[in-house]
């Protein structure tokens, strides 16, 4: 690699870490790793308005093998804290509910020698087949697919520096049954309004985020709905949501 090379290599990955913070936590064969983004930010979990409804998610299911099982539906796990401590490691907790990460270069699963799964090491949906990784040089496993685009809710963040002349997208997977990543209105203010909107319209969690709440549904609207797996309740508060076609025969 040449001195420029070497130059522009160090330039993005300082740009990267100071754009982007996230990830989700992942498990293979009981063990866990970070991908590729580093997740740095406030500590605390998610604030107390958040309250992620109960019910199914559906779900594409694969054996430890990698044997397709076809879809299923998954209750949503919705636990308190407590709960998640008694669920997780001390160090997946922090990472999966107070923004924590492991050490760059630190897993033992940065490039797996075997075949696998990866899972997510909460909810142990499968988010990646290990014949998908590739090394990013970040020190933690990057996938350039997720094993099924059902299993994940991705968010992409199109990214541009001005004076370095750089232009990334940064693509983050969260399961789809427990979607939380970290926010980054700290590094831009705007995007308190854009997680909002996600936030209240696909059920993405911003830890970290300074007013999570819905922006444009009213605060008790029971899901979703943009969300694919969104079930319109038959009225609200007493008000029917049927609507007549608008269309004449």
């Amino acid at each position: 690699m040449s001195r420029i090379d070497e130059s522009l290599a160090t330039d993005r990955r300082r740009f990267l870490r100071a754009a982007l913070s996230g990830g989700a936590l992942l498990a293979v064969g009981g063990s866990f790793a970070l991908p590729r983004l580093l997740a740095a930010g406030a500590a605390g979990g998610v604030p107390a308005l958040v309250h992620t409804p109960p019910g199914e998610v559906l779900l594409e299911c694969y054996a430890d093998d990698g044997r397709d099982l076809g879809t299923c539906h998954v209750q949503r796990l919705v636990l308190s804290d407590a709960q998640w401590r008694a669920r997780l490691t001390p160090l997946a907790f922090d990472v999966m509910r107070r923004d924590g990460t492991e050490r760059a270069f630190s897993g033992p699963h940065e490039r797996p020698a075997q075949a696998g799964l990866f899972r997510c090491i909460a909810c142990a949906t499968a988010l990646y087949d290990a014949a998908t990784e590739f090394d990013s040089g970040t020190g933690w496993p990057s996938f350039w697919r997720p094993i099924a685009k059902r299993n994940v809710i991705e968010m992409v963040y199109n990214l541009y520096s001005y004076p370095h002349r750089h232009l990334f997208t940064l693509k983050v997977d969260a399961p789809r049954d427990n979607p939380v990543v970290p926010t980054v209105s700290g590094q831009w203010s705007h995007a308190d309004w854009q997680e909002r909107e996600v936030f209240d319209l696909l059920g993405v969690v911003f830890e970290g985020h300074p007013d999570l709440r819905r922006i444009l549904m009213p605060e008790d609207w029971p899901g979703h709905p943009l969300r694919k797996d969104f079930v319109e309740p038959e009225e609200y508060h007493g008000i029917s949501t049927s609507r007549e076609s608008l269309l004449k025969a």
